[in-house]
């Protein structure tokens, strides 16, 4: 299995994990997730914790040696999708964007993961 984080605490990234949870055959083990937002509440999606915003991203990949990021933020918080990437790369692991808001926002989006699921 692959852990992953998600970032994003809004439907899209919830149905994400809902997704993985229901097809354990893509090997993918969610973490928890991470909001872009500076305040968050102490939360949990069924089994899965909200841990932290951006700020605790770095840490986080290290205690759970996190492999990929699945990024999964909604158009309300899609203006912090620049700072989300650069906080994976400085944080040294790969990263997927998994939201149709994307690509008509920038029109390259990375949308290949669990297109056979949805």
């Amino acid at each position: 299995m692959k852990n992953v984080l998600i970032v994003g605490w809004n439907r899209d990234s919830l149905s994400l994990c809902d997704k993985i949870k229901e097809y354990p055959a893509l090997g993918y083990n969610v973490c928890g997730f991470i909001t872009v937002h500076e305040k968050y509440p102490e939360v949990r999606h069924k089994d899965i914790p909200l841990l932290g915003n951006l700020r605790s991203l770095k840490s986080w990949v290290t205690f759970f040696q996190i492999r990929e990021v699945l990024i999964a933020v909604d158009a309300a918080t899609s203006k912090y999708l620049d700072q989300v990437i650069q906080d994976c790369i400085a944080a040294g692991v790969s990263y997927r964007i998994v939201s149709d808001v994307h690509e008509t926002l920038y029109g390259h989006v990375i949308s290949d993961i669990y297109h056979d699921i949805f």
